[in-house]
């Protein structure tokens, strides 16, 4: 019976043929689906982008296809070095696990971007609704407090986008430990409430700072 043999020589050209295969396909991908990111990038350049993301990527264990197309698309959307970005520790941390496999990095990698989304998108809001309240507040405190108050809010099973938004709105407007208050008991039970869920509680604060200010006015 006449057995096929592969020499090693035959193995590593085959490997480079489909990894140049695979190189090929991220380059159309990248060049259809982020045509401005960036735009000045030349078919080169994007080459060797390519190359350099899918060994990096693979330095990571992110070895199948789908994942390191994940990578490569992180590398142009957030920069060819995040993934070495020391403002985003959290996603060294990521790549250097040894408990998640490619897939689950790259799923958790997208996560955090998501958040961080979220943070300058609630961030915006706040200076946007509240300039006066925000405006002794730097950038950086403010991005601090998004996160407390999201965390805050979901330890009080505050958890729709928009029940979390007005929980960060009191945090503005009524100071940042509005919630732990002891001039206000009222407050804190409702969030200990396990009747109410996220939108009810928030409501219910809307309620109760509805009637002191109604009170107020009539001692006025």
């Amino acid at each position: 019976m006449l057995m096929l043999v592969i020499r090693d020589e035959q193995m590593k050209a085959m490997q480079e043929y489909m990894l140049g295969k695979f190189a090929g396909r991220m380059f159309l991908h990248l060049r259809e689906n982020f045509p401005e990111e960036p735009s000045d990038i030349s078919d080169e350049e994007l080459r060797d982008l390519i190359q350099m993301g899918i060994e990096k990527a693979r330095s990571y264990n992110i070895v199948e296809e789908e994942d390191i197309q994940g990578f490569l698309e992180f590398m142009i959307t957030n920069g060819p070095n995040f993934h070495e970005d020391d403002a985003h520790p959290e996603i060294q941390k990521i790549l250097s696990s040894t408990e998640m496999d490619g897939e689950e990095k790259i799923d958790e990698i997208g996560y955090y971007y998501e958040r961080l989304e979220e943070k300058a998108h609630k961030a915006l809001h706040l200076r946007e609704s509240f300039p006066e309240e925000t405006s002794g507040i730097s950038d950086e405190e403010l991005s601090d407090l998004v996160q407390t108050g999201m965390d805050k809010a979901k330890s009080y099973n505050i958890i729709e986008d928009e029940s979390v938004q007005r929980f960060l709105d009191y945090m503005v407007t009524r100071g940042t430990n509005f919630h732990e208050g002891e001039a206000h008991p009222e407050i804190q039970q409702i969030l200990s409430s396990t009747e109410m869920d996220g939108e009810e509680k928030i409501d219910e604060i809307d309620y109760y700072y509805e009637r002191l200010e109604e009170e107020s006015s009539f001692l006025k």
